[in-house]
């Protein structure tokens, strides 16, 4: 099933549907861990073939960047799935505490203009209309 937008609450939800049918349905962690890492390991090789010294051999394949921050982002949702934690939840602990806590005035902002503000603002207003819409119908789907 695509979905155009997906909360962490619903990708968690179909990766554990998924890995439900599978024995066991969750590596130990420290397999997890160490798949992780391996993911990671994949994504850092993509971004030095694109953004380093060390090109790509014509032998290799082709991989995305996308796909690689996906296949971490799967792995994070199985760890996270094996422990029972709500990413969605985590997620917004971390906004309020550090985006809009902590770091709030952290970092030099960049100058702006009240026109820029508007598009911005627009631009946020139409992209929740669409979500909201998409989300109407994925319930009436159900």
């Amino acid at each position: 099933m695509l979905y155009r937008y997906m909360s962490l609450e619903k990708h968690q939800k179909e990766v554990d549907e998924w890995v439900s049918n599978f024995t066991p349905k969750y590596w130990p962690p420290m397999e997890q861990f160490a798949r992780l890492v391996e993911e990671v390991g994949e994504l850092g090789r993509e971004l030095n073939h694109m953004h380093g010294s060390k090109k790509k051999k014509s032998s290799e394949e082709v991989k995305e960047l996308g796909q690689e921050l996906s296949d971490v982002l799967f792995t994070l949702i199985c760890l996270a799935n094996n422990h029972n934690i709500s990413l969605e939840e985590e997620w917004e602990k971390l906004v309020n505490e550090k985006m809009y806590g902590r770091d709030l005035n952290r970092f030099e902002k960049k100058e702006s203009s009240n026109e820029g503000n508007e598009e911005s603002k627009n631009e946020q207003e139409s992209i929740t209309e669409e979500q909201e819409s998409n989300d109407l119908e994925e319930l009436e789907e159900l």
